[in-house]
């Protein structure tokens, strides 16, 4: 998949699903999170006829194996991931941008 595809399946996607907001689960015991994310997946499998083994999607700290978020198991689910990292990239880039002295900008 070209660039130019890929940022034109993310612009679908996301007008698909249109806006989003934060949220969160009440404060668990690590038992009760594993219970939410696995009726989660297998909601999603429900949803979309899946069976089998399937990937999970995420937004990982750049090198490393630390999660920031998972987008899930769905086939939207590595154009989620790729939208939320272009936007955190940028949201990156912009606040180092706003740290150096108004003459280097």
């Amino acid at each position: 998949m070209t660039d130019q595809e890929k940022l034109k399946l993310m612009h679908q996607v996301a007008i698909e699903i249109g806006p989003v907001e934060w949220g969160a689960t009440g404060e668990l015991p690590v038992e009760k999170h594993l219970e939410h994310v696995k009726a989660s997946i297998e909601n999603t499998a429900k949803h979309f006829g899946q069976d089998g083994p399937q990937s999970m999607h995420g937004v990982y700290i750049g090198g490393s194996d630390i999660v920031l978020c998972h987008t899930g198991t769905s086939p939207n689910s590595p154009a989620h991931a790729n939208i939320l990292t272009a936007l955190w990239n940028c949201f990156v880039a912009e606040a180092i941008a706003a740290q150096e002295p108004p003459h280097e900008r």
